[in-house]
């Protein structure tokens, strides 16, 4: 994970090629979650679907739409703050 915990902006996060559908994804995605708890913001470049799939079923809105300042590539713009407990 690449994320700056004090803005909540994650950057990156991967995972080796072998590990893709165990689980790592998730959890890497929740140990953020634990170094950014007031909320995380992303990009996501617009054509990475598999990316683009696990961010919305972690629970990530789309807030908007850009262009990739270094490819030129259009991106969406992802958040996720935490649920509010009464």
């Amino acid at each position: 994970i690449l994320l700056d915990a004090a803005s909540g902006h994650l950057d990156q996060i991967c995972s080796a090629k072998r590990w893709k559908g165990r689980g790592v994804g998730p959890a890497l995605l929740a140990h953020a979650r634990q170094l950014a708890p007031a909320g995380i913001n992303l990009s996501v470049n617009a054509m990475n679907h598999r990316a683009i799939r696990f961010y919305e079923h972690e629970g990530f809105v789309r807030t908007g739409e850009g262009i990739n300042p270094h490819s030129k590539l259009p991106i969406f713009h992802y958040s996720w703050k935490p649920a509010i407990s009464r």
